[in-house]
């Protein structure tokens, strides 16, 4: 078995390639900003208060959020929810160029910033090997 395309990401995403059709998709940005966070990491996320990655694996993410530890397992209705949450935030930081959702985001292979300023995903896999970054 060839290596991962991306080792940096978890929550299940290790081997994930973005098609054409998702190079702009919020969703699709914000599972890979999920999938590169380390733990330790603070966002927030307005509506909703502020959240610090506790554990980041492969079926689940841990959060310590304004209501108490959440655990969320990849797939599920919860998980889901949140991805839709943070859509907004992380467009936002797109927008003003800088924050902590963004960050994480810019720090996966795929992302790449587009001449016009817009972020989006563009997988440069070649070989199962994964190509330098497009920052």
């Amino acid at each position: 078995m060839s290596a991962a395309p991306y080792p940096n990401r978890k929550l299940r995403m290790l081997r994930a390639l973005t098609s054409y059709a998702d190079t702009y998709s919020m969703v699709a940005m914000a599972n890979v900003a999920l999938a590169n966070l380390r733990a330790g990491e603070e966002f927030e996320v307005p509506g909703h208060g502020l959240f610090r990655a506790l554990n980041v694996g492969e079926s689940s993410l841990r959060l310590c959020t304004p209501k108490g530890v959440r655990q969320l397992k990849v797939d599920s209705p919860r998980f889901e929810a949140f991805v839709r949450d943070i859509q907004g935030p992380l467009l936002l930081q797109m927008w003003a160029g800088s924050g902590v959702l963004l960050d994480v985001l810019k720090r996966d292979p795929a992302t790449v910033r587009f001449k016009e300023g817009l972020y989006g995903l563009q997988d440069r896999v070649v070989g199962g090997q994964t190509l330098g970054s497009g920052q």
